[in-house]
């Protein structure tokens, strides 16, 4: 896929507050498979326009709405169906309570 494309795609995905995606999440996305996925996924990071945060999680660099709750996002990502939570320290930290 060329790299216009996937930020077109990509960009639309923004829109539904979906910015950081699961390497089978952007299989979906970009509708490609084996050799032609690494290659658009190698060619997206190279570029910046995605940011490997772990293995197999990535993050759209572009999108504008990542706001400060970008670590929440990635903790749902990299466990999804699982329970996540704030501790109430952490919750009161961020609120500026302390």
């Amino acid at each position: 896929m060329k790299k216009i494309d996937a930020i077109r795609e990509l960009s639309a995905h923004t829109l539904k507050e979906r910015f950081v995606y699961q390497t089978h999440d952007l299989r979906k996305v970009f509708r490609e498979d084996g050799r032609a996925f690494t290659d658009t996924l190698s060619r997206l990071t190279s570029g910046k326009i995605l940011t490997r945060v772990t293995r197999g999680v990535y993050v759209f660099s572009l999108s504008n709405r990542h706001g400060h709750n970008l670590l929440e996002h990635i903790a749902n990502t990299i466990r999804r169906g699982e329970y996540n939570y704030l501790s109430l320290e952490a919750a009161l930290s961020e609120y500026g309570a302390i």
